[in-house]
């Protein structure tokens, strides 16, 4: 659906009339299903245009497509979400994902309320990110490389408030890998189903992960020089 459009390379003001001509005939909660997947394709292209015609479309569908309630906006929410997170506007990108987990819609509820947990926190532990976490591991989600990232994160900030070395550690590891990966590892090698698993970790998670990386050396190099029994 939409694939003529998509052929378009560079998005611009008519285009996005186009598309919004021929969601009319649709209901507002596959409106906003279908701003939400045009608007990650235009997101994924990378350039300004484009991102700049997923940021109209979004904050249109937003504020129009409201007859069937927020509920259907959902979608639209987790993704304005995901486009603040990419300019590292962490604030404005934990709102829109307090706001699509606040929806209470199914499938995706679990993992916005924890992004927004910890990009409005910083990355640092708060009371209620264990409750968070269990929801999210518990939630029927494809195991992306994006969700997995803060589920890590959050099970690492768990286990270092618990003082647990050894999870905190293994989890700490796990960061710093996905992280590598996502940048040295193209993304079409990961897939599940017809899924790519596509996953440019933020700035703010990427310098979490050099800060672990280089605890990680700091205590490898501790315990190589204590002396020996």
């Amino acid at each position: 659906m939409f694939e003529d459009l998509l052929k378009v390379k560079t998005w611009n003001a008519e285009t996005n009339g186009r598309f919004l001509d021929a969601l009319n005939d649709y209901f507002d909660e596959d409106k906003c299903k279908y701003v939400a997947e045009i608007a990650g394709e235009l997101m994924e292209r990378g350039d300004r245009a484009n991102r700049v015609s997923a940021e109209t479309l979004l904050t249109y569908a937003a504020a129009h497509y409201t007859r069937d309630g927020e509920e259907a906006q959902a979608p639209v929410f987790f993704m304005l979400g995901k486009f603040h997170e990419q300019n590292a506007d962490y604030a404005t990108a934990s709102e829109w994902y307090r706001k699509s987990a606040a929806t209470g819609a199914l499938g995706g509820t679990a993992q916005a309320a924890l992004r927004a947990a910890l990009l409005g926190s910083g990355l640092t532990y708060t009371d209620d990110l264990r409750d968070k976490l269990l929801a999210s591991g518990g939630a029927i989600d494809l195991g992306l490389r994006e969700d997995r990232i803060y589920e890590y994160i959050g099970w690492y900030l768990v286990y270092e408030h618990d003082g647990d070395d050894e999870l905190r550690r293994k989890y700490a590891e796990r960061i710093i890998g996905l992280v590598r990966t996502s940048e040295y590892v193209p993304d079409l090698l990961f897939q599940k189903d017809d899924v790519r698993d596509q996953f440019a970790a933020p700035e703010c998670v990427k310098e979490f992960a050099e800060r672990l990386a280089a605890e990680h050396k700091a205590e490898l190099a501790a315990q190589e020089n204590e002396p020996k029994a």
